[in-house]
C-alpha cells in the first residue's frame, strides 16, 4: 500500500468505506436500469408511429389510444369508427378554408406583391430634402442601428 494512513485505517473506516462504495454502485445501477427503461418507452412509442397505431381517439393527456394491430387489421367495426373519424376531421378543415386567404397565399407565393406594398412597407409618402437632412431623420436612422455618415 502506497498510502501509510491506510495501513492504520480502523474496521469502522473501512466499513464507512465500504458502505460509500456500496451507495455508489447502486446509484450507477439505479441510472442504467432507469435509462433502459427510458429507452424501451421510446422504442415503444416510436414503434406504434411508424405502425401507426396510435389513431384511437386521445386520452385525458392528450395522448392518443393504441389500438393493437390484430384489432385493428382483423376489426371492420373499428376501422369504420376510425375511417368516420378522419371523414370528420375533412369536414372540418375543409369548413375552416377561405377563398381570399387562398388567393392570398398564391399570390405571395408567386411573388405578386404590388398591391400591398402600402401594407408590407407602410404608408410610402414622398420625402422632402429637409426632413431627410433634419437631426430628426438622423436619429431615427441610428434607432434603427442605420450609421449616417456626415457630409
Amino acid at each position: 500500500m502506497s498510502n501509510p494512513d491506510v495501513a492504520r485505517m480502523t474496521p469502522a473506516q473501512w466499513l464507512f468505506e465500504y458502505h460509500a462504495l456500496q451507495a455508489k454502485e447502486k446509484q450507477t445501477s439505479d441510472l442504467v436500469v432507469e435509462v433502459f427503461k427510458q429507452s424501451g418507452v421510446v422504442a415503444r412509442k416510436l414503434l406504434i408511429s411508424l405502425l401507426g397505431l396510435d389513431i384511437g381517439p386521445p386520452d385525458e393527456n392528450g395522448e392518443r389510444v393504441v389500438i393493437p394491430l390484430s384489432m385493428l387489421a382483423g376489426n371492420p367495426e373499428m376501422m369504420a369508427k376510425v375511417h368516420e373519424t378522419l371523414q370528420q376531421e375533412q369536414a372540418v378543415a375543409e369548413t375552416t378554408t377561405d377563398a381570399e386567404f387562398d388567393a392570398l397565399s398564391a399570390k405571395l407565393a408567386k411573388g405578386d406583391v404590388a398591391d400591398l406594398d402600402p401594407v408590407l412597407f407602410g404608408d410610402m409618402k414622398p420625402i422632402s430634402k429637409d426632413y431627410v437632412h433634419s437631426e430628426e431623420y438622423r436619429q431615427a436612422l441610428e434607432a434603427l442601428g442605420v450609421r449616417v455618415r456626415d457630409k
